[in-house]
């Protein structure tokens, strides 16, 4: 008789594949509310963008999407590359519109901590009624981490 073994085939999900392949690069804590696409879209932004050659840790805002009842949702990718953990609290943050306009200007508390050498992924929700343009253009934007 062979010694073959039989091999223990997992069925994954797309999504559940991309959590694991994440995970191998060091993400935690994977937000249960991130789609597919979003998903992903912070892998190919993680192993392309990213600059991984530093002694410390930096913030990369990623995307901001509008959803159905006018409410943003922003997600920065934080990466930490520094030998002790990076505790983000509260911080400045303006996002502009492809028209320049100011979307939204404000402190956001982010009260998440980054263990070393992980990579966080920080969601943020901007309520409608706290934004200061309506009919904003966000097929591109930037975001800067500074006070109006």
């Amino acid at each position: 008789m062979n010694n073959l073994k039989e091999k223990h085939i997992e069925n994954k999900t797309p999504k559940e594949s991309l959590i694991d392949e994440l995970t191998k690069h060091g993400f935690e804590k994977i937000p249960a509310d991130l789609n597919e696409e979003q998903l992903k879209g912070i892998l190919e932004f993680y192993i392309t963008k990213v600059v991984k050659n530093i002694e410390y840790g930096q913030l990369y805002p990623f995307s901001v999407e509008k959803t159905d009842n006018g409410d943003l949702t922003v997600i920065l990718l934080m990466y930490n590359r520094s030998t002790l953990p990076f505790a983000l609290g509260s911080l400045p943050f303006k996002l502009k519109d492809a028209n320049n306009n100011v979307v939204f200007a404000d402190l956001v508390n982010l009260d998440k901590v980054v263990d070393s050498n992980k990579v966080g992924i920080y969601y943020i929700k901007i309520d409608r009624e706290n934004l200061k343009e309506e009919n904003m253009d966000l097929s591109t934007w930037t975001i800067t981490f500074e006070a109006e």
